[in-house]
């Protein structure tokens, strides 16, 4: 026998004992006082019991006797059990009556059509459960449209176009100078930073759950589209106009806005508005489509980025920001500028602004393609598109895009 086998045998002895039950040692197996030997503590079996004292007291059993007017166990149990099955079948034709009745009468105090009065007896006749999951349903519908109408009147808001709501953080992001990209993932990443942080875009707690819907990403994506359609046609315009790369900046921002210049800003502006002309003498030898700019932009921001891969950290900051200083340089070269402007201190919600352009450029591929997966909306990139075919066309755009956005602040 194994070491497991004897302990398992030794523990069926033990639980053997301790379940057996014990004898009364007041009385004998046929349950009448037990005398002599068996009284004096000796079981019928002849084994002596240790510690038994010599005399039993045999505890009297009390017998309630039933009393006129207590209702017996039997009959409470009668009563709970029709109580129960009241509960589970509690629409029977006398209780139907009496909602029937009810309802009459609520419609009659509250004075309503006869429209609403038969809507209100056909719901008398439904189960509680029932009822519960109708109104639920009605309480669902009313939320969502009103859900809906709340969001479309914020769209239209000023809130939606105040200084460091959401569109004008939409237009500090596209005219920071250290952006990674201007279109290609973009609107992923400001839809993912919105949802993750409401609170910063001074969004209404009543309707936070607007932006996870379509109509939103939609709104979004036809902002950022007037700010880059905005952003091209002026420096389009600046260039014809023979402007130094300030007063192209200044005009991009417009006279009432809160966004303070960069030297950064400086050096991508002027980036821009070279690339922009080099574009143009492609599309005009038919290589490119109008359309296309901010994509083969990204794609020359891609390329910058992989020039300098073999730095890391600080080191490859610092190459990238001389390299948009070497473009700054060829600018003022080509479109000789005034004085340069001093710079000022950032406000507060640029600084945040700025720091949030660091959260979304930090977003993994994972994070973009799970959001796309996941909102409710068409094909992104059908949505997110330019709204212009000639840079020189003037289009109708949000007042609160680019330059004067903070005037209706």
């Amino acid at each position: 026998m194994g070491f497991m086998d004897e302990i398992h045998c030794k523990h069926k002895a033990q639980t053997a004992r301790v379940n057996v039950p014990a004898t009364p040692r007041a009385f004998s197996v046929s349950g009448t006082p037990a005398t002599g030997r068996q009284h004096r503590g000796t079981p019928l079996t002849g084994r002596p019991l240790r510690g038994t004292p010599s005399t039993h007291v045999i505890p009297a059993v009390a017998f309630a006797s039933p009393v006129v007017g207590t209702p017996s166990i039997h009959s409470m149990r009668l009563r709970k059990r029709t109580r129960e099955a009241e509960l589970a079948e509690p629409w029977t034709p006398r209780s139907k009556r009496a909602h029937l009745d009810y309802a009459q009468t609520l419609a009659s105090d509250l004075d309503l059509t006869d429209e609403a009065r038969n809507e209100v007896m056909v719901a008398s006749a439904l189960s509680t459960h029932n009822l519960t999951l109708k109104l639920y349903a009605y309480l669902v519908r009313d939320r969502v449209m009103g859900l809906a109408e709340r969001g479309q009147a914020f769209l239209k808001s000023r809130e939606y176009k105040a200084i460091d709501h959401i569109v004008a953080n939409l237009f500090g992001y596209l005219m920071d100078g250290d952006v990674s990209g201007y279109k290609e993932g973009l609107l992923p990443r400001c839809l993912h930073h919105i949802r993750l942080h409401p609170r910063r875009y001074h969004i209404p707690v009543d309707i936070e759950d607007f932006i996870t819907t379509s109509d939103f990403a939609k709104a979004i994506s036809r902002t950022l589209g007037s700010i880059r359609s905005e952003m091209k046609r002026k420096l389009f315009k600046t260039w014809r106009e023979k402007k130094g790369v300030y007063d192209v900046v200044r005009m991009l921002l417009g006279k009432s806005s809160n966004v303070q210049v960069t030297e950064a800003m400086w050096g991508r502006v002027a980036w821009l508005q070279l690339n922009l002309m080099d574009y143009q003498e492609l599309v005009k030898n038919g290589e490119k489509e109008q359309k296309l700019f901010w994509d083969w932009t990204d794609g020359l921001l891609v390329e910058v980025r992989n020039d300098h891969s073999h730095l890391i950290g600080r080191a490859k900051a610092k190459a990238i920001s001389s390299f948009f200083e070497m473009t700054l340089k060829e600018h003022i070269r080509l479109r000789p500028t005034r004085r340069r402007p001093t710079l000022a201190a950032l406000p507060a919600w640029q600084r945040q602004l700025r720091e949030a352009i660091r959260e979304m450029e930090n977003y993994t591929d994972e994070d973009v393609a799970d959001l796309q997966r996941n909102f409710e909306t068409v094909d992104l990139e059908d949505v997110d598109s330019d709204q212009e075919d000639e840079p020189e066309a003037e289009h109708e755009v949000q007042p609160a895009t680019i330059g004067d956005a903070h005037d209706d602040a």
